[in-house]
C-alpha cells in the first residue's frame, strides 16, 4: 500500500532516525551495527512492517495472524524477525494488509514472491492457498523491477526487454487489478489498455496509480474505486477498471503514492518538485489546508517545493523535503496514534515537521496508523517507526504506541509485552 515514489525505483534510498526516547550515539553519526541489521528499505503495511537489510536479508515484524510476516508461523513479532526464505538475496519489499510481496535478485534474475493471506488471489500463485512463507508468483518470470501490495491486490512491473510491462492480480471488485471483468484475478495479468512503458506503480485500498513514460513525458494514470475522487480524474463517480489519466494533462510526474481513499504525487515543475494530493481529506491527509473530497490534484499548503519522496498511509501522508543540505521529514493528516511523529495526537491538514534531531532522511513508508522511515549517513543506515503499536508493528520490542520516531530494535524482546491499545 502505502508506498513510496517513482524516484525510489531509480534511487535506492535508505534509513532513518529520530528524536524522543531513543537518540542513538551522537547527532552526527550512526551506531556501528552489524550490516545484517542495517535496513536500507522499509515498508509499513496495515499492522505490520518489513525491511531489507544491507546484507539482503528480509525481516518483518508486527501482526502475523495471516502469516503476513513470512516467518513460517502465525505469532506476532515485536522486533525484526528474518523470513523463512533466508537463502534469497532480497532487494525490495511491499507490505499490504494481510499479505506482503518482495523481489529477490541473484545472478541477474529478479524473481517475485508473496506470502500471507490469499483469499482474493493477492499472492498471485493461481489458487487461494495462504502462504506462511514466501511463495513465488505464478509464471516463473525473472525480470521483475518493482512491486506494490494494496489492501487485497498486488501489482508489479516487469522489464520485458526494456518495455516495462505492468501486471496486477488479486481483489478486483472495483477494478483495482485493472481487469474489466471485475472478477478476482489469481495470477499476474497484463494491465488492460496500456500495458507497457510503466516506471512505478502504487496500490491503495481499492485503487491503483502508476507513472508511465510516453516519449519522455511522465504521465500519471489511476484505476479502481473513485468514491472519494482518489483517481484524480475530475469527478467522483463509479469505479474504473482501466487506466484513466489524472486530471490536468501534466507530463512531469516523478512520484506517486496511494492511501486508503486519497492519492498524492510529486511533479517536477522546472525543478521545483511540487507535491499535490486528491481524494478524501476528512482528516487532513491531503495537506492542502482543507477537508472533504477533492477530485483533482491540489497543491500542498504552504511553501510547496523541493519534495523528494512521499508515502500515503490510510488517512495520513508523509514526505521528505530537501532543505539546503538537509533532508527533512514532514507529515500531515490523522494523528490519533501519533503516526505523524510530532509528539502529540493533534491532526493537521498542513505539513508539520516531525520531532527529530536528524535531517538526513532517505526513504519512508506509511501504514494504516503507523509510519516508518530510514536515515542514511556516510553509507550507514538507521530505521525508525512511530504511531500505533498494538501488534509490535513499530519493531521496538514493545506494544506501546509512540508519538515520536523510535528506533527499530536489533534485539528480540525478553517477554511478550501485550498490555497496549488493542
Amino acid at each position: 500500500m502505502f508506498f513510496g515514489g517513482y524516484r525510489s525505483v531509480l534511487i535506492l534510498m535508505a534509513y532513518l532516525c529520530c528524536f524522543g526516547q531513543l537518540v542513538a550515539a551522537e547527532e552526527t553519526g550512526l551506531p556501528e551495527l552489524p550490516l545484517s541489521k542495517e535496513f536500507r528499505h522499509v515498508s509499513a503495511g496495515y499492522q505490520h512492517s518489513c525491511a531489507v537489510s544491507t546484507a539482503t536479508t528480509l525481516y518483518c515484524w508486527g501482526n502475523n495472524a495471516a502469516a503476513q510476516l513470512g516467518t513460517d508461523d502465525q505469532q506476532d513479532h515485536f522486533s525484526p524477525t528474518a523470513t523463512a526464505a533466508t537463502s534469497l538475496n532480497w532487494d525490495r519489499v511491499s507490505a499490504g494488509r494481510f499479505h506482503s510481496c518482495a523481489i529477490a535478485a541473484k545472478n541477474g534474475e529478479r524473481r517475485l514472491y508473496c506470502w500471507g493471506s490469499n483469499g482474493s488471489g493477492q499472492l498471485g500463485t493461481g489458487d487461494d492457498r495462504s502462504g506462511p512463507k514466501p511463495l513465488e508468483v505464478k509464471g516463473g518470470f525473472t525480470d521483475w523491477l518493482q512491486v506494490t501490495s494494496g489492501i487485497s491486490h498486488s501489482c508489479a512491473i516487469r522489464s520485458e526487454g526494456g518495455r516495462n510491462g505492468l501486471y496486477c492480480w488479486g481483489e478486483n471488485k472495483a477494478g483495482q487489478a485493472g481487469d474489466p471483468s471485475f472478477n478476482i484475478v489469481r495470477t499476474p495479468r497484463p494491465l488492460t489498455g496500456k500495458q507497457y512503458g510503466w516506471g512505478y506503480v502504487t496500490g491503495g485500498f481499492s485503487h491503483t496509480c502508476a507513472i508511465r513514460d510516453e516519449e519522455g513525458k511522465k504521465k500519471l494514470y489511476c484505476w479502481g474505486a473513485n468514491s472519494d475522487g482518489q483517481l484524480g480524474v475530475g469527478v467522483v463517480d463509479r469505479a474504473h477498471p482501466g487506466p484513466v489519466e489524472v486530471s490536468g494533462g501534466f507530463d512531469d510526474w516523478t512520484a506517486v503514492s496511494g492511501g486508503y481513499y486519497h492519492t498524492c504525487g510529486i511533479r517536477d515543475e522546472g525543478g521545483a518538485q511540487k507535491l499535490y494530493c486528491w481524494g478524501n481529506g476528512a482528516t487532513g491527509q491531503r495537506g492542502d489546508g482543507g477537508s472533504g473530497r477533492g477530485a483533482t490534484p491540489v497543491p500542498l499548503a504552504g511553501d510547496n517545493g523541493s519534495w523528494r519522496a512521499l508515502a500515503a498511509g490510510s488517512n495520513h501522508t508523509c514526505a521528505i523535503r530537501d532543505e539546503g543540505a538537509d533532508r527533512a521529514l514532514y507529515c500531515w493528516g490523522d494523528n490519533r496514534y501519533g503516526q505523524l511523529g510530532v509528539g502529540g495526537e493533534d491532526r493537521s491538514n498542513k505539513p508539520v515537521k516531525i520531532k527529530s534531531v536528524y535531517s538526513d532522511w532517505s526513504q519512508l513508508s506509511a501504514g494504516e496508523t503507523h509510519t516508518c522511515a530510514v536515515r542514511e549517513k556516510s553509507g550507514r543506515y538507521q530505521t525508525f517507526c512511530w504511531g500505533r503499536n498494538q501488534y509490535g508493528q513499530l519493531g521496538d520490542g514493545t506494544d506501546e504506541s509512540r508519538f515520536v520516531p523510535t528506533e527499530v530494535t536489533n534485539e528480540q524482546p525478553k517477554k511478550d509485552n501485550r498490555n497496549g491499545d488493542r
